[in-house]
């Protein structure tokens, strides 16, 4: 049988050295309850894991096909109203590289309503001022296909000027590179987007 248990208080380690450079018994969710939906995850991969044994022939049957996943009733996430938005970005020091980029990437993601992930890989090579457009290039889209995706007049003015403001700083194929030229990555951007919106007391949850 095979028990999931709540709470988080299992010390594997491959090697007995492992355990000076890992300390695992200094996790912060040591001895703390896991959620459902973690318990769901830990399901969910050990299932993909021992479905793949039995067609390797090590062994016989799949010992987690009937087990199910925990029902549990989500908590919806609540919207961010239109002044919020204009607060935050109100809230942001444009002055600052990576603020001014950060600010021009929240307003591309509500111009359009693209992914995280998608707009991060955006170059500018993929933008059109002029028929105010962006291609998404197939394999960065989750459907695997290319597509373009159209924004405002207002749009097209920020970046323009962004663009203009990044080639005086930083030399990058990227439209919103990190400080250094290299592409920003989403748990950076998550990070202080949350940062962001501590300064005027609200939650952000990006999709990415």
């Amino acid at each position: 049988m095979f028990l999931f248990k709540k709470e988080v208080n299992i010390h594997i380690v491959a090697e007995e050295k492992s355990k000076e450079t890992n300390n695992p018994k200094n996790r912060k969710d040591l001895g703390k309850k896991v959620t459902p939906a973690t318990i769901n995850n830990y399901t969910r991969n050990k299932k993909v894991f021992y479905s793949f044994l039995p067609e390797q022939g090590l062994i016989k049957k799949n010992p987690l096909i009937n087990i199910k996943s925990i029902k549990f009733d989500r908590k919806p996430k609540e919207f961010i109203e239109d002044m919020e938005i204009i607060k935050l970005l109100r809230y942001m020091d444009n002055s600052k590289f990576h603020e001014y980029r950060d600010s021009i990437i929240i307003q591309t993601l509500l111009d359009y309503g693209m992914r995280i992930s998608e707009c991060l890989e955006i170059r500018v090579e993929d933008i059109d001022l002029i028929n105010r457009s962006i291609m998404l290039k197939a394999e960065n889209t989750k459907g695997n296909k290319h597509r373009y995706v159209y924004f405002s007049q207002e749009l097209e003015k920020e970046l323009r000027r962004w663009i203009q403001y990044k080639d005086r700083y930083v030399e990058s194929d990227y439209l919103f590179p990190s400080i250094k030229g290299n592409k920003l990555q989403i748990g950076s951007f998550e990070t202080k987007l949350k940062q962001y919106g501590e300064r005027i007391g609200i939650n952000i949850h990006p999709h990415n």
